[in-house]
C-alpha cells in the first residue's frame, strides 16, 4: 500500500480579532495512501500454506472439529484500538476496502472506487503521524471476534516503506467457531501475541502492535476475512456487495464518518513522511517570546462543503483570533495547519487552541512564557534520602541528563562527619523535565558506602576487624552498618536506589514522564562489539509480560551465562546454555515485579548487557 503527499495551498478567508496578517493562508493537505497492493502473491501462498498446515495438526490433536463449527454466527468488534498514552480524539483513517469487482475494475461496498484492483480485504491505516505511534506502540490490534490461533509469525522487519515482494509481515490468524477465519497482518517486529498456537482469545484481546512489516510501505492493518470455503467475506452490507448479503460487524460504520483526529501544536511545519527517520511530527505545547506555534487539524473522511470554525484564546479565556476552514473537497484524510506568531510581551499564561467541528468543540492547550520563568515542559520534583555509613565525609553524587550535563550534585564533599543520614529535597532539580537521567554515588575512599574493611593482628592482643565490630586492644567495638540512598518521585516510586560496597562509584539509570516514573524502552540493538568477539543480543517481545524470547549469536562454539539483574544489581534468575552459535530460548519473567530488568549475557571475558521491561 504505497503512500504518497500530496500539499494542497488553498487560500481560505480569514475572520480574526486582530489583523489578518497574524495568520498565514492555511497550509497542508491530502494525505493520500496510493491504491497498490500490500499482499504480494509470495506472501499470501506462504501464509496460506502455513495456515492448511496448522488447522490440519490441531484438528489431529483435537484443537479444532468441523461438528463444533455449525450454526454459529460470527460478528466483528472494531479491530484496533488506542492505547490511555494517546491522547487524539481518533487514531485511524481507511484507505481501500474489498474490491467487488471481479474484472479489472474497481468496485466496493458502496458503489465507489475505494480499494485496489484485486483487493480482499480493509487496509486501515494510522493517522496522524503513523511512525510516531509505531515508535510509542500507541495503536494495537485486537482480536475482533473470539476464536482460536490457527497461524502467527514474529521477527520481521517492520519499518517497510517501499514495496518488497520477498517481505513477510507479523502477523496472527484467528479461526472463529462458525470456521471463518480473521487475518492480521503487517504487525510490529516483538509486538506480536505470545500466546501459541491453538490457545483461544477472546474478543478484544491484544494481537499486536500496528506497523509495516511484509509488503507494505506504511503502518496498517490489513484486516481479512474469509468463510470457512476459503471464499472472502466483505464485512460491509452495501449495495455494491456481491460477496455476501449481511454485514458481520456488530455495529457497522457509515461508509465515510467526518472525524477530526486531533488539533495540534507544533513548533515547526509537521512532515509526514515515511520512515519514521524521515517523519517530523515537531510536536510542542510549549512557547516563548517570539516564538511561532503551527496550528494544526487533521481529519479522516473529511467532506465537501463543512465548515470548521477555530479559535485562540488568551490565558484570560478572551479571544486572540477566529477564523473558518471551509472544506472544499472529500478525502479520506487530509490535515491543515497555520503558523501564528506569538505576540510579543505576551499574555504568558496557558492559551487555548479551539476547534467547532461537526457539533462538538476539541480544545488544545499550550503554555506561552517570558523565557526567564522555568518552561512549561511536563518536570518532576524528586527527593534523595541517603544514609551514610560511618563517613559521610567520603560520599559525593550527582545527576547528568543525557547529554552528560549536570542537573544537580551534592557539590563535592559537603557531608560533615557528624552525619548519621540526609533526607533531601532538591529544590534545584524541583522541576526536572521529562526524559533519561543518570544518578552517580562516588565516594572518595574506594569502598562504596560500607565500612572499611581491614584486619589487624596485634601480639598477645584480640584481632580487631575496623567497620565489622570487635574488640580492638581490649575495647569493644561496634559494627558499623553500610550505607544506602533512595530517589523518588512525587508519588514515592522508587526511580534509583542502591549503596552497599560499589567501590569508588555506581551508577543508576532513571527516566521521568509526566513528572512520574517511566518505564524505559529496551535497547534491542544487535551487532554489539566486545573483547573482539561479536555478539548479537536480541530480547523479545519490546514490553515483556510473562516470557520473553532471548536470541544471540556468538562467534565462537563456547558456553554462555544468561543473567536476569534487577536494578539495584542483584542477580533474580541464571540460566546456563552449552552451546555456542546462535540460539534462541524462552525465559520466564511471570514472577518478577514491574519495572526495568537487565540481561547480562556472559560468555569467558565478554560481557554484554541489555535492559527490558517487565509489564
Amino acid at each position: 500500500m504505497k503512500k504518497k503527499y500530496l500539499l494542497l495551498f488553498i487560500l481560505y478567508s480569514i475572520t480574526s480579532t486582530l489583523s489578518a496578517q497574524i495568520l498565514a493562508p492555511a497550509q497542508g493537505g491530502e494525505h493520500i495512501f496510493e491504491t497498490t497492493s500490500c499482499i504480494s502473491d509470495s506472501e499470501r501462498n506462504k501464509v496460506e500454506l502455513q495456515l492448511q498446515k496448522n488447522i490440519l495438526q490441531l484438528k489431529g490433536e483435537g484443537i479444532l472439529n468441523d461438528e463444533l463449527l455449525k450454526n454459529a454466527v460470527v460478528s466483528f468488534d472494531w479491530p484496533l484500538r488506542k492505547t490511555a498514552n494517546l491522547d487524539f480524539n481518533s487514531y485511524y483513517a481507511i484507505s481501500n476496502y474489498v474490491d467487488q469487482d471481479q474484472s479489472n475494475g474497481l468496485l466496493d461496498y458502496n458503489c465507489d472506487a475505494r480499494t485496489y484492483n484485486g483487493h480482499k480485504g480493509t487496509d486501515i491505516f494510522s493517522w496522524p503521524f503513523s511512525w510516531y505511534m509505531y515508535d510509542n506502540d500507541l495503536v494495537e490490534i485486537i482480536a475482533a471476534a473470539p476464536g482460536t490461533i490457527v497461524a502467527k509469525n514474529e521477527g520481521e522487519f517492520d519499518q517497510q516503506c517501499a514495496l518488497d515482494n520477498t517481505a513477510t509481515a507479523n502477523y496472527v490468524v484467528v479461526q472463529h467457531s462458525d470456521g471463518s477465519l480473521a487475518y492480521y497482518l503487517h504487525m510490529k517486529q516483538g509486538s506480536v501475541t505470545t500466546k501459541a498456537l491453538g490457545q483461544t482469545v477472546a474478543v478484544g484481546e491484544y494481537l499486536g502492535v500496528i506497523a509495516s512489516s511484509g509488503y507494505s510501505n506504511g503502518p496498517h492493518l490489513h484486516f481479512e476475512v474469509r468463510d470457512n470455503l476459503g471464499n472472502i467475506i466483505d464485512p460491509y452490507q452495501g449495495g455494491c456487495n456481491s460477496l455476501n448479503t449481511q454485514t458481520w460487524w456488530t455495529a457497522q460504520q457509515p461508509n465515510r464518518v467526518p472525524t477530526l483526529n486531533t488539533l495540534l501544536t507544533h513548533s515547526a511545519p509537521p512532515v509526514i513522511d515515511c520512515p519514521a527517520a524521515n517523519e517530523s511530527p515537531n510536536l510542542s505545547d510549549c512557547f516563548s517570546a517570539n516564538d511561532t506555534v503551527y496550528l494544526a487539524l487533521y481529519f479522516r473522511d473529511e467532506t465537501s462543503g463543512a465548515a470548521t470554525n477555530l479559535r485562540i484564546r488568551r490565558p484570560d479565556n478572551s479571544i486572540w483570533a477566529n477564523w473558518t476552514h471551509n472544506s472544499n473537497n472529500t478525502y479520506n484524510s487530509s490535515y491543515w495547519y497555520w503558523p501564528a506568531p506569538l505576540p510579543a510581551g505576551g499574555p504568558y499564561g496557558v492559551w487555548k487552541f479551539e476547534a467547532d467541528f461537526d457539533g462538538q468543540t476539541y480544545v488544545r492547550e499550550f503554555t506561552y512564557h517570558d523565557g526567564t520563568t522555568p518552561n512549561c515542559l511536563s518536570c518532576a520534583s524528586v527527593d534523595l534520602s541517603i544514609t551514610f555509613d560511618g563517613a559521610p565525609t567520603q560520599t559525593s553524587w550527582e545527576i547528568t541528563d543525557a547529554a552528560g550535563g549536570t542537573v544537580a550534585s551534592s557539590g563535592g564533599n559537603v557531608y560533615g562527619a557528624g552525619s548519621a543520614n540526609s533526607n533531601l529535597g532538591l529544590p534545584d532539580i524541583s522541576c526536572l523535565p521529562d526524559g533519561c537521567y543518570d544518578l552517580t554515588f562516588f565516594d572518595a575512599g574506594n569502598d562504596g558506602m560500607c565500612p572499611r574493611r581491614t584486619t589487624t593482628v596485634l601480639t598477645g592482643i584480640n584481632i580487631a576487624t575496623l567497620g565489622l565490630g570487635g574488640v580492638f586492644n581490649g575495647t569493644p567495638r561496634l559494627a558499623q552498618t553500610c550505607g544506602d540512598y533512595t530517589l523518588t518521585d512525587a508519588n514515592g516510586t522508587v526511580l534509583a536506589s542502591g549503596g552497599g560496597r560499589f567501590g569508588t562509584s555506581e551508577t543508576s539509570n532513571f527516566c521521568i514522564s509526566g513528572g512520574i516514573a517511566a518505564l524505559v524502552q529496551p535497547n534491542n540493538d544487535w551487532n554489539v562489539k566486545s573483547n573482539n568477539k561479536v555478539i548479537d543480543l536480541q530480547i523479545l517481545p519490546n514490553l515483556v509480560v510473562d516470557e520473553m524470547t532471548v536470541i544471540y549469536s556468538l562467534e565462537e562454539m563456547v558456553d554462555a551465562e544468561l543473567h536476569i539483574i534487577d536494578i539495584n544489581g542483584k542477580t533474580l534468575q541464571q540460566h546456563t546454555q552449552n552451546a555456542g552459535g546462535t540460539q534462541e530460548i524462552r525465559l520466564s519473567v511471570n514472577e518478577l515485579a514491574s519495572g526495568f530488568y537487565f540481561l547480562q549475557l556472559v560468555s569467558g571475558n565478554t560481557i554484554v548487557t541489555k535492559k527490558f521491561v517487565k509489564q
